[in-house]
C-alpha cells in the first residue's frame, strides 16, 4: 500500500526516472534521512544557519556528498536576526526563525546570521542539475522561493513544507514558477487536526508530470487503483487481529445457522 510518506514519494519518482544529480537542502536542520537513503550519490547542497546543528550533520552526511552552507537563504542578500526555540520541553533547538527585528528566544538573545539568495549559493558550490530543491524554514519559504527564480527553473523536483495556513499561497507561488504539485506527503496532525503537510510539485519542463497520471494514460488498470484506507485497519497490527477475528466469528456463526460445512 502507497502511504503518503517522503520517502514513499521518493521511490515512485525514481521508479518514474527521476534521479537529480544534486540535492539542495534548504533548512537542513541536523540532516534528512529521507534525501539521503533515496540519492546517497548525489551531490547534497545543505543550507542552514543555525551553527548548533553543524556537528551533527557533517557526522550524518560523512559517507555522502555534500557542501554545508552556513547562511539563510532569502530574497537578498545581507544579514538578519535568526532565534532559535527549544519546542516541547526538548533540550536542543527544534526551530530557528529569522526575524525582523532583534529579540529575544527561549535560547537567550537573538544573533546575526549572514543572508543570501538561493541563486547565489546555488552559482557558488557549482552544482550539476537537474536539481532536488527542498524548503524547510519554519516561515520564511516565501523569501527562499523568491531567491532562487534561477533554481526553480533548474530543479526537476521541488519539495516544500506547507503549514495549513500557508498553503494555498506556498502552492500559488509554485504554479506560478511554472511547477505542478505532484503529491501531498508528510501529513502532520496536532490534537487531530491537520496542522501541517509537505507539498511535492515537479518542473514540467525537467519532469513529466503526466507520466504517472491515470487521466492521461490511455491503458488505464484499475488493478493499480488504490485508495487510502483508514490507518487503523491498514497499519495497526492490533486492530487488524481484532478486524480478522471478528470477520472470522461472523463467518463461523453464519455456517453454525445454515448448516454450511466448513471448506
Amino acid at each position: 500500500m502507497r502511504f503518503p510518506s517522503k520517502a514513499d514519494c521518493l521511490k515512485s519518482l525514481k521508479r518514474a526516472g527521476l534521479h537529480p544529480a544534486s540535492v539542495i537542502d534548504v533548512g537542513v536542520h541536523t540532516g534528512t534521512p529521507d534525501l539521503m537513503a533515496a540519492f546517497p550519490k548525489a551531490h547534497h547542497l545543505l543550507v542552514e544557519p543555525e551553527a548548533a546543528h553543524a556537528e551533527a550533520i557533517e557526522a550524518a552526511y560523512r559517507d555522502i556528498p555534500h557542501t554545508l552552507v552556513a547562511a539563510a537563504a532569502s530574497d537578498r542578500d545581507g544579514t538578519a536576526e535568526l532565534t532559535a526555540e527549544h519546542r516541547g520541553g526538548r533540550s536542543e533547538v527544534t526551530h530557528s526563525r529569522l526575524e525582523a527585528v532583534k529579540g529575544r528566544s527561549d535560547t537567550g538573545a537573538a544573533r546575526e546570521v549572514r543572508l543570501a539568495r538561493l541563486d547565489r549559493l546555488v552559482e557558488d558550490a557549482g552544482l550539476s542539475g537537474p536539481y532536488l530543491l527542498k524548503i524547510d524554514t519554519d516561515g520564511h519559504e516565501l523569501e527562499v522561493l523568491a531567491g532562487a527564480q534561477q533554481t526553480l527553473r533548474d530543479s526537476a523536483i521541488v519539495i516544500i513544507e506547507a503549514p495549513l495556513h500557508a498553503l494555498t499561497e506556498r502552492a500559488a507561488a509554485l504554479e506560478a514558477a511554472g511547477l505542478r504539485l505532484f503529491d501531498i506527503i508528510d501529513l502532520a496532525y496536532y490534537h487531530d487536526t491537520l496542522s501541517q503537510v509537505d507539498l511535492v510539485f515537479l518542473n514540467p519542463a525537467l519532469a513529466d508530470p503526466d507520466a504517472v497520471n491515470p487521466w492521461r494514460n490511455p491503458d488505464f488498470d484499475w488493478r493499480a487503483w488504490r485508495q487510502l484506507e483508514p490507518w487503523t485497519s491498514v497499519f495497526d497490527p492490533v486492530r487488524r487481529l481484532e478486524a480478522g477475528l471478528r470477520r472470522r466469528a461472523a463467518l463461523a456463526l453464519r455456517r453454525a445457522r445454515t448448516g454450511t460445512p466448513r471448506s
